[in-house]
């Protein structure tokens, strides 16, 4: 009996080890997961967090923060989380790391999804993001948040496990080879989004005649009693745990913002008035600031009440929070040294930028199909278009990516995708190693994100072993009107 008792707990333990390890590979949303992955890798004590929903996702481009203020920050924010899974991402992280300050973008309190409430009759909050849930690790938190929403009632207990509520994904040996890939890889990712479209003319025409939806209760733009708690409750754990808070309204179209300033404005004074109570915690509308965002600066998404910022508009509102940032907070040290990272370290830092290596050689052609030193190009042009070369001697160019970067200022750099380029064999580039051949390139880049001004062009190289070699290139381009 003993014996059996033994292996009845041994084989227990195992199978809860198991199922502890592998049920991270059964969520449907990976870019999530992989950023919670972040959290629990724990290499490095994440000082800046932030939370919120996709308004939070697209504005707040950590390596860019993370660049400047050579500060390790992580962006969890995504699409359709409200503020009670916000509290709920917050304990999580809490259990891994001790953050300095956490950075709460506030659009799902002004914009709540206008097809559920926060709470139903039966007092189970609604959610429509269940990545949240299924993002996180099987433990205490995770268990605490499907208790009490909607991701637990339909089958129960059981739907904490994703490995059972996706089961679907055993099926699809196509999906389960894509999720197995990202578990095990631990691929780099980007915890923001990055967009390149702009809201078109016809999309701005649409704004005008535009009237805000109200929610199903015929309601305009309220603070429930339901989010005053879950604030409340976030701002007692940042007084339990010592951190600082800081709440942003990140910026949205500026002719739907019109539209609804004076129900923002008082909502923003009832948040303010509840954070004025406490020393750690601040406040920042930037919707308020700028008075809405330019279409210049926002994603070309359908007309209704919920626009996002693109990656202008993401690299203009970090730019900002780098210098908000550095001028309220002590615990900011800017370095004039920052370990290379990531592209955005390389591009912030001038230094850098200026060193030059012997064994990496490159050279731009034709710029939109003229071989000049400087060209002059129409802001109603399609695209920029690049032909080139780069290459690095000795090094296998079909494992290394390219990157241009198009620098109008220390605060305006773009730097491409890997998307935008199409590499082409060039056997004289062979002279360089036999795996040289696929350096040259055609290059192509969205002209109507860029604002008219002067840029400078980068071309710059990222090894396989994460290597950066980068060049400034003698031809200038200037967008015109």
């Amino acid at each position: 009996m003993k014996k059996l008792l033994l292996k009845t707990l041994l084989f227990s333990t195992f199978f809860c080890f198991i199922i502890y390890h592998i049920d991270n590979y059964f969520t449907k949303n990976g870019g999530l997961a992989t950023r919670y992955k972040n959290v629990y890798k724990n290499e490095k004590n994440i000082e800046i967090l932030f939370l919120g929903n996709s308004h939070g996702h697209c504005a707040f481009n950590t390596d860019i923060i993370n660049a400047k203020l050579s500060s390790h920050s992580l962006n969890l924010c995504d699409g359709g989380t409200n503020i009670f899974q916000t509290y709920y991402s917050l304990l999580e992280v809490l259990n891994y790391h001790e953050p300095k300050l956490v950075v709460i973008e506030v659009f799902s309190i002004l914009e709540r999804n206008l097809e559920v409430d926060l709470k139903d009759n039966m007092q189970i909050y609604k959610v429509r993001n269940f990545a949240q849930i299924e993002s996180k690790r099987l433990g205490l938190v995770k268990f605490k948040e499907a208790k009490v929403t909607n991701s637990y009632t339909d089958n129960g207990f059981l739907n904490v496990f994703n490995i059972y509520k996706n089961h679907e994904i055993w099926a699809d040996l196509e999906k389960m080879a894509r999720v197995i890939d990202l578990n095990l890889s631990f691929k780099e990712f980007r915890n923001y989004r990055k967009s390149f479209s702009s809201l078109s003319p016809e999309r701005i025409k649409a704004f005008e005649n535009y009237e805000r939806q109200k929610d199903k209760n015929g309601e305009e733009i309220i603070l429930s009693k339901e989010e005053i708690q879950e604030i409340k409750k976030i701002i007692n754990l940042s007084k339990e745990k010592k951190f600082d808070l800081l709440f942003v309204v990140a910026p949205i179209y500026k002719g739907y913002y019109k539209k609804v300033k004076t129900q923002y404005t008082i909502v923003n004074k009832e948040l303010e008035e509840i954070f004025d109570e406490y020393d750690n915690v601040k406040w920042l509308d930037i919707n308020n600031k700028w008075n809405g965002a330019n279409a210049s600066l926002i994603m070309n998404e359908k007309v209704n009440n919920n626009q996002h910022l693109n990656y202008k508009g993401g690299m203009k509102v970090s730019s900002l929070m780098v210098d908000f940032l550095d001028k309220n907070y002590s615990f900011i040290k800017k370095e004039s040294t920052k370990i290379l990272e990531t592209p955005e370290d390389l591009v912030f830092n001038s230094k850098i930028l200026k060193s030059i290596d012997t064994t990496f050689h490159t050279a731009i052609k034709k710029i939109n199909g003229k071989n000049t030193k400087e060209i002059k190009l129409s802001k109603n042009l399609k695209n920029l278009s690049i032909n080139g070369w780069m290459v690095k001697e000795n090094e296998n160019m079909n494992q290394s990516e390219k990157i241009i970067a198009l620098k109008k200022d220390d605060d305006m750099i773009f730097l491409s995708n890997s998307k935008m380029f199409k590499n082409k064999k060039n056997k004289k580039l062979e002279r360089f190693g036999r795996q040289a051949g696929n350096a040259e390139y055609d290059f192509r880049f969205p002209i109507n994100i860029l604002d008219t001004g002067k840029y400078s062009l980068y071309s710059i190289l990222k090894t396989n072993d994460g290597k950066f070699f980068s060049k400034k290139e003698k031809k200038v381009i200037y967008i015109v009107e």
